[in-house]
């Protein structure tokens, strides 16, 4: 003889799974839940469902008996979350382009409710801007720091948004102020200073991991206004560090380092919090000519011996020459372009996009180039715009041909990795460097600047594809 014994439910639980069944009900019927313009009411929705249902991760943090139920709270999870995404992608995006970030303005504006009219709430709570802010911020939180704090030294605490918000509107700080924030943790004040006001801002923090995950966030959103030193508070020489550079482009031997040539910079645009920072400087080959790229303008081209303006290329924005000069490759959203260095005029103006340009790297010779945006890398033909292969995944921080244009350099946020022109992956490597990396003018070598390195740098040898992501070269 058998017997089975079966959980018979608990009239607690029936009438638990009972209420949760009508809460999932109507969170599933409320399709507005998925427009941008309703943040608020996921994030609440968010809670709503983490309080019902307990974590989502562990095997006994569901309250709810109902397995059924249980994995529609996950699902609708998923898609609250994925919308959540999209909004913080969409807001980056903004400010990538160098513009106003309106939609983030926005949200910062409309959340002040009537309670924080003289003031914000005081105490260290969070709400829903933290999230927001946090989202579009994406910043990596490190391991907890080996630092043995001495008795003035504090632990680290974010700022609440709310706070942030105060301080800038008490002292009314504009785009031509200097903000200093001292022991600033992993930056997110003084980012979103520069982004709300345009204002340049300094962080300074012991932690060189959390230097390190600031600078992160700053380049990958082009945030050149704002910097952040690896230095002890109370060492640090203000005087020195919050130096402004008036001077234009300075052009320089770099044998004696005597001023060759300056050319007048202008940050000023037409446009409110809108600074025409020089985000990428290149010369030809035989150093005559000197593109500037700037945030979000045309790039342009000078001459060295006289500083004077020789073309404007529009269209074209994060270029590069060819290695023998005679053809400059760059482009924009909607445009991959070719121009001739002898009288820039344009060899092909092909379609790109959808996507804004965050990196280009030409080879001419064999009509490609690698174009790098915040999705992805793709190797395409600069005549057609015609797509080869992806060559990584993620926001491209740096793309690169070797000499001879047969392999393929790039460094998204999926990896490091090197591929034939074919689009044959022959390595790949996470966490190579934080994203600042150079390939010297032979081909030989490759610098990474070393994530939580600080100042440290590494150096590879290109030839042993081996010892840099585990490749071997075709």
């Amino acid at each position: 003889m058998s017997t089975m014994v079966s959980a018979v439910p608990r009239q607690g639980e029936i009438e638990c799974d009972h209420d949760l069944h009508a809460f999932l009900c109507g969170l599933e019927a409320d399709s507005s839940l998925f427009l941008p313009d309703q943040l608020r009411e996921r994030l609440i929705a968010l809670d709503d469902l983490d309080a019902g249902f307990g974590g989502f991760n562990s095997e006994d943090s569901t309250r709810c008996t109902d397995s059924r139920l249980h994995q529609r709270a996950k699902t609708l999870r998923t898609r609250l979350e994925a919308a959540n995404s999209e909004l913080y992608q969409s807001v980056r995006s903004d400010i990538v382009r160098g513009g106003q970030p309106r939609a983030l303005l926005h949200w910062l504006e409309d959340s002040a409710g009537q309670n924080e009219s003289k003031g914000p709430l005081p105490g260290m709570g969070f709400d829903y801007r933290d999230e927001l802010v946090s989202g579009v911020l994406q910043l990596r939180e490190p391991s907890e720091p080996d630092l043995q704090r001495s008795a003035e030294m504090v632990p680290y605490q974010p700022t609440p948004v709310r706070h942030i918000l105060h301080l800038i509107a008490a002292t009314a700080l504009a785009e031509d102020d200097v903000f200093v924030d001292l022991g600033s943790g992993l930056g997110h004040v003084p980012l979103l200073v520069s982004m709300v006001t345009g204002a340049q801002s300094l962080g300074i923090e012991v932690q060189a991991a959390y230097v390190a995950s600031a600078r992160e966030c700053a380049q990958s959103l082009h945030l050149s206004p704002v910097r952040f030193i690896p230095q002890d508070a109370r060492e640090a020489d203000l005087s020195s560090l919050l130096a402004k550079d008036g001077n234009g482009i300075e052009i320089c031997d770099a044998a004696t380092g005597k001023l060759i040539r300056r050319i007048p910079w202008s940050l000023t645009t037409s446009t409110p919090g809108v600074q025409r920072t020089i985000k990428r400087l290149e010369f030809n080959a035989a150093g005559t000519q000197l593109e500037v790229s700037s945030n979000g303008e045309n790039d342009l081209v000078f001459d060295v011996s006289s500083g004077q303006l020789v073309a404007t290329l529009t269209s074209t924005q994060q270029g590069q020459f060819s290695r023998d000069g005679t053809t400059f490759v760059g482009g924009n959203g909607k445009h991959l372009i070719a121009w001739s260095t002898k009288d820039w005029s344009k060899l092909s103006d092909s379609p790109n996009g959808p996507d804004y340009v965050t990196q280009i790297a030409a080879f001419p010779e064999k009509d490609l180039a690698v174009v790098g945006g915040p999705k992805n890398a793709r190797l395409v033909h600069i005549s057609s715009g015609e797509e080869v292969a992806k060559v990584g995944l993620g926001y491209t921080n740096f793309a690169a041909f070797n000499r001879d244009g047969t392999l393929v350099f790039a460094y998204t946020s999926g990896g490091f990795g090197v591929w034939d022109t074919s689009g044959k992956q022959y390595c790949h490597k996470e966490g190579l460097g934080n994203g600042t990396i150079a390939i010297s003018s032979d081909g030989r070598w490759l610098a990474a600047a070393l994530v939580d390195g600080g100042t440290n740098v590494a150096i590879w040898d290109l030839k042993n594809l081996t010892g840099v992501c585990g490749g071997s070269a075709p």
